[in-house]
C-alpha cells in the first residue's frame, strides 16, 4: 500500500509535467504561428507586386493618347440627317494631324470621315491617299500639337514577345485593349474586301490578342506602348489568330507620301520564271529595257529567289522610286538602274 505522502509526490510530478508540456506545446505553438506568418509574407507579396508593375497598364497609357476612333458618316439631304455606317480605329503618326489606318475603314469615297481624339474631340478628316497594294490609308485632320505615336522596329521584333493591341471593338466600346503575343512572322493572307474584291497580304504579324471588328487600323504595341502593327485582319475560321500590317511597312507608306505628294504602286509590266539563278523574263519589259530570256539576278542587292519574286520586290516600292537591278543576257552581267 502506497503512502499519504508519495501519492501528494506523484501528484506534484504530474503538474510539473502538465506545466513543461504546456511550454513546449505553447513554443512549438509559437514557432508554427511565426513560420505561417512568414510563408503567407512571401505568397502575398508576389501577387500585390504583379499589380504593381504590371506592364501592360504603361504600355496602354504611353499609346493611348495617339489613338482615335473613325466613324463613316453617309448623308441623306432629303431628310436632313447623316447617319453612322461604319466606324475603325486609327492612330496619330505626326503631331500636325496625320493619321494611318487601313483602306478598307476609309474604302468609300461617298461617305465622309470623322474622327475622334481620346479626349472625346471630335474633326472631319481628309483621306489624303489609299495604298493599292496594302490595307493602309492616311487622313489628315486640322489639327496640332498631337501625340504621334512611337514607332518599334518591326524587323527586329520575336515570336513570344508580349503586345497590347487597342481600337473600338465592335464600334461600341472604344479603346478596348487586349493583350497577346507575336504568335508569327511573315504570313501571307487574302483578304475579301466586297463580293468581287479581294487581294493579298504580304509579310503579316500573326498575334493571338483578340481582333474585333471595329478594330481595323488600331495600333499593335509593344510592352513600351511602341508601335510594332496595325491590327488589319482576323482568321474567322478560327480563334486567336489575328493579323497586322509591320511598323515598318507603315512607315515606308507615310515616308512614300512626304516624298511624293501620293501613295501609288508600280504594277508588274512583264512576266517571269523562277529559275535556280533568279527570275527568268518570258516577256519583254519595255520600262526597263529588257527582252525576253533575260534573266533578273537581284534588286537593290538582294538576290531573287522563290520567295523573294520580282512581283513581291517591286510591290513593296513606289512609283517615283529607282531600282537598281542586276541582269544577266547571254553571258554578259550588269547593273541597270529603272525608274519606276
Amino acid at each position: 500500500m502506497k503512502s499519504k505522502g508519495h501519492l501528494k509526490k506523484l501528484k506534484k510530478l504530474k503538474s510539473e509535467q502538465v506545466l513543461a508540456l504546456a511550454l513546449i506545446l505553447g513554443l512549438i505553438g509559437g514557432l508554427l504561428g511565426g513560420m505561417l506568418s512568414n510563408l503567407t509574407a512571401k505568397v502575398s507579396s508576389p501577387v500585390t507586386q504583379l499589380f504593381v508593375d504590371e506592364p501592360y497598364v504603361s504600355a496602354w497609357e504611353t499609346a493611348i493618347p495617339s489613338v482615335v476612333t473613325i466613324l463613316a458618316d453617309k448623308d441623306f439631304p432629303q431628310l436632313g440627317l447623316s447617319e453612322t455606317i461604319s466606324s475603325g480605329t486609327g492612330f496619330i503618326v505626326d503631331r500636325e494631324g496625320f493619321i494611318v489606318t487601313n483602306r478598307h475603314v476609309v474604302q468609300d469615297d461617298s461617305l465622309d470621315y470623322t474622327v475622334i481624339l481620346f479626349n472625346g474631340q471630335s474633326m472631319p478628316a481628309e483621306v489624303l491617299g489609299k495604298d493599292s497594294k496594302n490595307d493602309l490609308a492616311l487622313l489628315k485632320v486640322n489639327a496640332t500639337n498631337l501625340k504621334a505615336m512611337t514607332f518599334a522596329d518591326s524587323d527586329k521584333i520575336k515570336i513570344g514577345q508580349p503586345v497590347l493591341a487597342i481600337g473600338n471593338a465592335a464600334g461600341l466600346y472604344r479603346n478596348t485593349s487586349t493583350a497577346g503575343i507575336i504568335s508569327a512572322i511573315n504570313r501571307q493572307v487574302s483578304v475579301q474586301v466586297s463580293q468581287t474584291q479581294s487581294f493579298d497580304l504580304l509579310n503579316l504579324i500573326q498575334t493571338d490578342a483578340a481582333i474585333n471588328p471595329g478594330n481595323s487600323g488600331g495600333p499593335l504595341v509593344n510592352r513600351n506602348g511602341h508601335l510594332v502593327g496595325m491590327n488589319t485582319a482576323i482568321d474567322e475560321s478560327a480563334q486567336g489568330i489575328g493579323f497586322a500590317i509591320p511598323s515598318s511597312d507603315i512607315l515606308e507608306t507615310i515616308e512614300a507620301y512626304k516624298k511624293y505628294g501620293t501613295i501609288k504602286r508600280p504594277g508588274i509590266q512583264f512576266t517571269y520564271q523562277i529559275t535556280s539563278e533568279g527570275a527568268q523574263l518570258t516577256s519583254n519589259w519595255e520600262n526597263g529595257g529588257l527582252q525576253k530570256g533575260d534573266l533578273l539576278l537581284s534588286l537593290d542587292g538582294k538576290k531573287f529567289t522563290e520567295s523573294y519574286t520580282p512581283e513581291k520586290a517591286i510591290r513593296s516600292l513606289f512609283i517615283g522610286d529607282t531600282i537598281k537591278l542586276q541582269v544577266k543576257r547571254g553571258d554578259r552581267s550588269e547593273t541597270i538602274s529603272v525608274d519606276l
